[in-house]
C-alpha cells in the first residue's frame, strides 16, 4: 500500500498545512523536525497523492534526497559541458519537486551554492516544492546563506515545525 496521508500521525493542523500546500500547487512546503518524526515518510506519502491526485496528466513530479540530487549535480558537471546552473535546472524543472532530508550530509559553500540556485529557480517559478529537514529554522540562517533562509521561511510560504514531536521509531509507533 505504501505511504498515505490518510495514516499520517501528524497533528490535524499539520496535516491541514500539507493539504492546503497541495491544494495551492505552488510555493514551498517546509517541515522540519527531529530525526523519526516522519518527515520521509509524509514526502511518500505526498507523492503518492500527487500521483493519484494531480489534475495535469503532464505535470511531472521528483523526488530527491538531497544527497542523491547533489550526486546528480556533480555526475552530470563531470559529464557535461556547460553551466553548472542549466544542468542544475534541468534536474529540478519539474512542476513537483520533493527535497527531502536538506542539511543531512552537512553544509559547504558548493553544498549551499547549489541548493540555493535550487531554491531561487523553483521560487521564481513559484512551483511547489516541499523540502524537509532535521535543520531548524535558526540552523537554516546560521549555516547557509541568509538568501536561503529568506525564500524557505518566506511568509507566503507552508511550514510545519515539529521539533517537539516524539521520534515515532525510537518508541516504536507504526505508520512513519
Amino acid at each position: 500500500m505504501g505511504a498515505s496521508l490518510s495514516q499520517s500521525l501528524l497533528s490535524d493542523s499539520n496535516l491541514n498545512v500539507i493539504k492546503k500546500w497541495l491544494d495551492s500547487e505552488r510555493k514551498f512546503l517546509v517541515f522540519v523536525g527531529n530525526p523519526g518524526i516522519g518527515k520521509t515518510y509524509h514526502c511518500a506519502a505526498v507523492y503518492n497523492w500527487i500521483v493519484q491526485h494531480k489534475k495535469n496528466k503532464d505535470d511531472f513530479i521528483r523526488y530527491y534526497f538531497e544527497a542523491n540530487f547533489l550526486n546528480k549535480m556533480r555526475s552530470s558537471i563531470n559529464e557535461f559541458s556547460g553551466s553548472y546552473v542549466e544542468h542544475m535546472q534541468q534536474l529540478a524543472d519539474d512542476k513537483w519537486i520533493l527535497m527531502d532530508d536538506v542539511g543531512s550530509t552537512g553544509i559547504n559553500k558548493w553544498r549551499e551554492e547549489v541548493f540555493f540556485e535550487f531554491l531561487d529557480f523553483r521560487y521564481d517559478l513559484d512551483l511547489p516544492t516541499m523540502i524537509t529537514s532535521n535543520l531548524e529554522d535558526h540552523d537554516f540562517l546560521s549555516q547557509m546563506h541568509p538568501r536561503v533562509h529568506s525564500r524557505l521561511f518566506s511568509r507566503e510560504n507552508f511550514i510545519i515545525n515539529s521539533q517537539d514531536c516524539i521520534d515515532f521509531r525510537r518508541n516504536g509507533i507504526d505508520g512513519t
